[in-house]
């Protein structure tokens, strides 16, 4: 039996949130201290959406959520980048109208 489509979008989300508290006890805080936390932020985001079936909504507002974060703290668009697995351009492009509003 099919579930209706406002269970289904539940369903999604608790399983992307259930994956970021998996990563966050997993995570090896005491070696990356010297990470700053807005990068561990979005790389969190990052791996936590690849562990679901599609991207959501909540995952896909928690990666720009993210990335605003990270301009805000000066982080450059080549590490967001890197972190995205995408290109500066293109993380600018998707992102850069988002973080542009965070900072101003």
């Amino acid at each position: 039996m099919d579930q209706p489509a406002d269970q289904a979008s539940i369903d999604e989300s608790d399983e992307y949130w259930d994956e970021v508290a998996d990563r966050f006890e997993q995570f090896d805080w005491l070696n990356s201290a010297d990470e700053p936390a807005h990068e561990l932020y979005l790389s969190l985001a990052v791996q936590a959406e690849t562990t679901i079936a599609e991207p959501t909504e909540v995952s896909r507002q928690q990666i720009e959520d993210a990335v605003c974060w990270a301009r805000r703290e000066g982080m450059r668009w080549d590490r967001i980048a890197e972190i995205l697995g995408v290109t500066a351009p293109a993380a600018r492009a998707r992102y850069g109208e988002a973080a542009k509003a965070v900072r101003a």
